[in-house]
């Protein structure tokens, strides 16, 4: 396994997301886990006969204490395509919508 030099990761940071929200916050989080799901828009439609292929990628975040389900904005979709962003990659978050 290789040596991480990077910024340590901001323990606690998903717990005071969760409860305060994410304002202000630009916390540095590990992936835990990537994995491409069907979103349920595309899903209704391929039943329909539709051609939908809207790629969706939920994303399993730790901050080294907690653990957090997340879906990937559409729009960095090819962060996991390109390679940059997979299974154990450090990221600091710059923008997150908790939902419930």
């Amino acid at each position: 396994m290789a040596a991480y030099f990077g910024p340590p990761l901001h323990r606690g940071a998903i717990k005071q997301i969760l409860l305060q929200g994410a304002t202000g916050m630009h916390p540095v989080l590990q992936i835990v886990d990537v994995k491409q799901i069907q979103a349920q828009q595309a899903q209704a439609q391929q039943q329909q006969g539709v051609n939908a292929s809207q790629e969706r990628f939920r994303l399993i975040v730790s901050d080294g204490e907690h653990y957090q389900q997340a879906m990937l904005a559409t729009q960095l979709n090819h962060l996991v395509k390109d390679g940059n962003l997979r299974k154990f990659t450090v990221v600091q978050v710059d923008e997150c919508v908790p939902s419930d």
